[in-house]
């Protein structure tokens, strides 16, 4: 018997399925070269779990339409993830000037907002999950990938991470996911504060010595402003890394 009872086609390949398994419904891909449906799934990189699925009251045909298209890019996407960017200017002794860092970082803010609104985390915000594309000889668009961590969080402020949840990525744990295993609605905003001192820094600020995520902020602040970013754009990075999600705020979407 199959692992996958297939439900609805709700994009071209894409389909709502219920694993058996796991007894929850999922998102998959389906490849036409595959005889098997199990065969299919293990073919399958970027499966996307959404736990409880069915029972997702603000999971809505444009949220699933917003994934999909997110699923189905992957594989197409060309060029640098943000890091890689980073890394090929300091090999090359440089950094992305304020400017350049305000426009990556209002695209990667735009990523977040529409997750945001649509009551979705991403919960694995960094660099690497960022990749530039180029859409034109002026033109170049920043693109969110990798959801795998992806959850609800229609109706709630603060609520624990599921255990399947494979907790995104150390380096980039806001307080919350560190120390009470748990994510809220402003989680997301932390990756974000956190990726714009790397990309602006060229380095991330917790390989230093000494720096925490309880003194980030002067961290930044005084390096920063010794390589003469505005106070406007240091205060901007600085309301992302809040200990206290609640008093985070994304100055950079404006």
């Amino acid at each position: 018997m199959s692992r996958f009872i297939w439900k609805k086609q709700i994009f071209p390949h894409i389909f709502r399925a219920y694993d058996v398994k796991k007894k929850d419904l999922v998102i998959l891909k389906k490849f036409k070269n595959h005889s098997s449906l199990e065969r299919e799934h293990k073919s399958i990189q970027h499966i996307k779990y959404f736990s409880k699925i069915s029972n997702t009251a603000n999971l809505t045909q444009d949220s699933e339409m917003l994934i999909t298209s997110c699923i189905l890019s992957m594989p197409y996407i060309l060029g640098n993830d943000i890091l890689d960017h980073v890394a090929s200017k300091r090999k090359m002794n440089m950094k992305i000037k304020e400017k350049g860092c305000r426009e990556l970082l209002y695209d990667m803010s735009q990523c977040v907002d529409a997750l945001q609104r649509r009551n979705l985390a991403h919960l694995d915000i960094k660099p690497e999950n960022f990749v530039i594309t180029k859409l034109s000889q002026d033109e170049n668009r920043v693109t969110l990938i990798d959801f795998f961590c992806l959850e609800n969080i229609y109706g709630i402020e603060e609520k624990r991470l599921p255990e399947h949840i494979g907790y995104g990525t150390k380096m980039y744990w806001s307080p919350e996911v560190k120390y009470k295993s748990s994510f809220h609605k402003n989680t997301d905003l932390w990756g974000i504060g956190v990726s714009a001192a790397v990309i602006s820094l060229g380095y991330h600020p917790l390989d230093i010595h000494g720096v925490t995520i309880h003194n980030i902020q002067s961290f930044i602040h005084d390096n920063l402003k010794s390589a003469n970013y505005s106070n406007e754009f240091i205060e901007n990075i600085n309301s992302l890394l809040e200990i206290n999600p609640q008093l985070r705020k994304n100055g950079f979407l404006s």
